[in-house]
């Protein structure tokens, strides 16, 4: 029954983590959120409301204590982890790799894909020992392709696929499942707050321009994204909204019948970054 499943999702205080909290909630699961600030997570918390079924947890995903305290929170509240969905993630500036400042490259391995490792090794060894349980990683742009100018973020995603499909196959446990989740290009603070490399503005400006045709409603995902999470039945090892079906349908809306965007243009800014030397 989903009103005694217990789902935990990492970088959950806002966005599709957010959003898709809101969906469990809403339907009878229990809810475990995070976030590395612990302001946010407070925030959060205040804003689901005096809700009995939610719990926070601040956990920076980059550090295994953390990711090994998030798990332990999770059993200690709920008694059992049903399901785990790794989201936390960051992007580096627009612009070539050798100009990104190292920290910010950094920071993008260290939570895209260690805090996915992390996740998904903790998730699984307790899954083993319940005999069930289900582990959602989300990818994005790059899973399959490489992507210039966005390399660190690409290949993170591409990494995360391989990594996931590859831990299915591993596995020997027929109550455990897995998938990597595709949201699609939707609208979060990581698409409508640029950041780009002195110089590569101009790439920063059409990602700005595709937001209002291409951006779907994060609402969409995270109700596709819970019903992944929460389905009794088997799931696909790899989901994508990132599909002609999809797309093609949200194009006509914006373009043909001037469907209204989920974001003004105007609101989604652009900075830059001078490149490190």
């Amino acid at each position: 029954m989903i009103a005694e499943k217990t789902v935990v999702i990492t970088g959950s205080t806002r966005g599709l983590g957010r959003a898709t909290a809101e969906h469990c909630l809403r339907i009878g699961a229990n809810v475990v959120i995070s976030s590395e600030r612990e302001t946010d997570v407070h925030h959060a918390l205040q804003e689901l409301g005096d809700h009995p079924n939610v719990a926070g947890c601040v956990c920076d995903v980059s550090r295994l204590g953390n990711m090994q305290d998030l798990v332990q929170f999770a059993l200690r509240r709920f008694g059992q982890i049903d399901v785990w969905i790794n989201n936390a993630g960051t992007s580096s500036p627009i612009g070539a790799v050798v100009d990104v400042p190292l920290r910010s490259g950094t920071r993008v391995i260290t939570t895209n894909i260690l805090g996915v490792y992390h996740g998904s090794v903790l998730a699984i060894r307790q899954f083993q020992k319940q005999g069930s349980g289900r582990l959602i990683n989300i990818v994005g742009r790059g899973e399959k392709r490489p992507v210039p100018t966005a390399n660190l973020y690409a290949s993170s995603k591409a990494w995360i696929r391989n990594f996931t499909i590859a831990m299915s196959k591993e596995n020997q446990h027929p109550g455990v499942s897995f998938c990597a989740y595709n949201p699609g290009f939707i609208v979060t603070q990581m698409s409508t707050n640029l950041r780009a490399i002195r110089g590569h503005e101009d790439l920063a400006g059409r990602i700005r321009q595709v937001v209002p045709v291409l951006g779907g409603h994060v609402e969409v995902a995270a109700r596709e994204l819970t019903a992944l999470a929460l389905a009794e039945g088997p799931i696909p090892v790899t989901r994508s909204r990132q599909r002609l079906g999809v797309l093609l349908p949200l194009i006509f809306k914006r373009l043909i019948l001037k469907e209204k965007p989920p974001i003004d243009p105007e609101r989604i800014e652009v900075g830059s970054i001078d490149p490190e030397t």
